[in-house]
């Protein structure tokens, strides 16, 4: 939008010029920050003086504009970036393997809380579906925190598998996560526990039937 502020003698040239400036003024309120005034006067009358100064703040609005845009879309470019390294790093924090034929094992890496063992489960269900696995591991050896509800979702997952027809064994098993199995009021008979994932294929060879059962370090 351009509004002219015309040069002229009389008052009916500065009535119709300042009538422009209000407009030009009005336009900037309301967002159009393209207003530019014609400047007629000189510079060295205050409706020229005006006209520049609306000019130059028009410019400036628009260049910190452009400055804000750019940034939200550099803002934009890395949350997607750290989403999808985010996602990379799940997936790969949360592998299903095929240790054996029919026998999987999912090795718990870090921090679990209840998003990343919605994940786990999911994945390690679909994995048993995918191969009719007739054993999972869920081997919680790099696993940090052993806390009671963290437990809690890793028998929750182990019935999970059990109900798909495979058994479902941790390994990895240490004091404490032993401590948080029982505290969580967990029934151990349920899933075979040892000591790391040797010990629990070994056990799986060992059986004819598939049916292992813990076994306690020598």
């Amino acid at each position: 939008m351009t509004a002219s502020a015309s040069n002229g003698e009389g008052s009916a040239d500065l009535t119709a010029a300042i009538h422009d400036l209000e407009h030009a003024i009005q336009a900037i309120g309301r967002g159009e920050l393209g207003t530019r005034v014609t400047v007629s006067f000189g510079e060295d009358h205050p409706m020229g003086a005006m006209a520049t100064a609306i000019n130059e703040m028009c410019d400036a609005l628009m260049k910190s504009r452009r400055a804000r845009i750019d940034q939200e879309e550099e803002l934009q470019r890395r949350i997607g970036t750290i989403q999808a390294q985010r996602e990379a790093i799940v997936e790969l924090s949360t592998p299903v393997i095929e240790v054996w034929q029919g026998v999987l094992t999912l090795p718990v890496l870090g921090m679990v809380d209840a998003e990343r063992s919605t994940r786990m489960t999911r994945e390690l269900l679909e994995a048993v579906s995918s191969v009719k696995a007739k054993l999972a591991i869920i081997d919680v050896t790099g696993m940090d925190a052993a806390t009671v509800e963290v437990c809690d979702h890793l028998l929750r997952m182990a019935r999970c598998v059990e109900l798909l027809g495979a058994r479902c064994a941790l390994s990895g098993m240490r004091p404490q996560v032993a401590r948080a199995l029982v505290e969580a009021g967990s029934d151990l008979s349920e899933v075979a526990s040892f000591p790391n994932l040797r010990a629990a294929l070994a056990a799986y060879v060992a059986a004819k039937d598939g049916a292992i059962t813990s076994r306690r370090r020598s």
